[in-house]
């Protein structure tokens, strides 16, 4: 009996600790000023329930040149294909 008392101490000590750390670092943590405000919630939603038209006309998108990652290293061709003055079909490399 004197086991099951002591296992029950023990975890109750450690509960006891554990909630105390958990109020302490809420009391020490909390944000001072102004809570957050939620702003845009008046604009229209992205995502809708029901199917919407879109105009591709008016969308002004442009396009971006790639973006490559820094260890890419980007050369110049070393071959290219050219037909041959007088063939008529013939392609060779130079």
């Amino acid at each position: 009996m004197k086991p099951v008392l002591e296992l029950l101490a023990g975890t109750s000590v450690a509960v006891g600790i554990v909630v105390g750390g958990v109020a302490l670092a809420s009391a020490a943590l909390e944000p001072a000023g102004q809570p957050h405000r939620f702003d845009g919630l008046d604009l229209q939603d992205l995502w809708t329930a029901e199917p919407v038209v879109v105009d591709r006309n008016k969308q002004n998108y442009e396009r971006l040149a790639p973006r490559y990652a820094s260890h890419v290293v980007m050369s110049a061709p070393r071959h290219t294909l050219r037909k041959r003055p007088g063939a008529a079909g013939n392609i060779r490399l130079e």
